[in-house]
């Protein structure tokens, strides 16, 4: 492990960014005694502000009588870039200097000024939630990716405008193929991204693709905790028939019922049927691509599972 000596100074406060693990701290703290780096208080981001953005941890959390400990590239050139002292942690090396070819942060303007620290930024969950998460660990972790980045870009959901959904499917041999867009905008002038796109092959009877198809956009809106914010589903008129109206509840077990359950966990959901537009037409590009070629892109489908847990008494 490499390092330059660190400066003297009043004994460090220690902030532990929510990326490091035990074994990673517990590697920090050898490495902290074999510098004689002094430590006053250790503030484990976990603990003490759970599910915090970066930009809140460097507008909230550090000044110059604090060490930032931290896995997050980004932020910890960020972190330096501001004449502020952190360590970067990776599986070799203990490191207090810039990280070569790493971008900072860009700086962001808050929705709210002048607002305390919270001891929790994690999103409101649901109940349905736990039974709609992937099962593997690498869809698991890919998820938690992008959450990361949306809260990230946006410098936490409290910026979040509006999270808009486009859905559409294909035929895909004897199965289809379902495709979803995420695009999310912000309240405070930052550019639109791209926030995530799924698209899973699915054993499905004609009759069920339409409906299959809104509720693997419900779930992946779900999935990644941003159901709180105001949602718009577009979805392809010309494959997706419009929700069944609400004259008695829909019939146990389908997924007629699985929509209504989801639906259920948002507070502001728009359903929109389209025939055309920007979005609708690059999904609808996509999945034909996707139709026509072998990709790694396209998983393997689950929601008849999740109905399964879900709807079952």
């Amino acid at each position: 492990m490499t390092d330059s000596a660190p400066r003297r100074t009043p004994p460090w406060k220690v902030v532990v960014d929510e990326s490091i693990s035990t074994p990673e701290l517990q590697r920090f703290r050898a490495f902290a005694g074999r510098k004689g780096l002094e430590v006053s208080e250790w503030l484990l981001v976990k603990e003490r502000h759970r599910g915090i953005p970066d930009p809140e941890i460097v507008r909230g959390l550090l000044d110059a009588t604090t060490l930032l400990v931290t896995k997050d590239r980004p932020l910890h050139n960020t972190v330096l870039s501001k004449g502020l002292r952190s360590y970067h942690v990776d599986a070799e090396t203990i490191t207090g200097k810039p990280l070569p070819g790493i971008d900072v942060l860009p700086e962001l303007p808050f929705a709210k000024k002048d607002y305390p620290l919270r001891g929790d930024y994690a999103p409101t969950s649901t109940p349905l939630r736990s039974l709609l998460l992937p099962e593997s660990d690498k869809r698991l972790k890919r998820l938690m990716t992008a959450r990361r980045r949306i809260r990230n870009h946006f410098g936490g959901l409290a910026n979040l405008d509006q999270v808009a959904v486009t859905a559409s499917w294909r035929p895909l041999g004897a199965q289809c193929l379902i495709g979803v867009r995420i695009q999310v905008s912000s309240l405070v002038g930052l550019e639109a991204i791209l926030a995530s796109e799924s698209y899973v092959a699915e054993s499905l009877p004609s009759e069920d693709r339409g409906r299959a198809a809104l509720c693997h956009a419900l779930t992946l809106v779900l999935q990644l905790l941003l159901h709180s914010s105001k949602v718009v589903v577009y979805y392809d008129q010309e494959k997706i028939t419009a929700p069944r109206a609400a004259a008695g509840p829909p019939a146990p077990g389908g997924f007629d019922s699985f929509f209504e359950k989801l639906r259920g966990c948002f507070e502001h959901l728009t359903l929109v049927p389209v025939a055309k537009g920007r979005h609708l037409e690059a999904l609808r590009s996509k999945l034909e691509q996707l139709v026509k070629s072998k990709s790694n892109e396209i998983q393997a489908g689950c929601l008849r599972d999740q109905m399964k847990k879900v709807t079952q008494p």
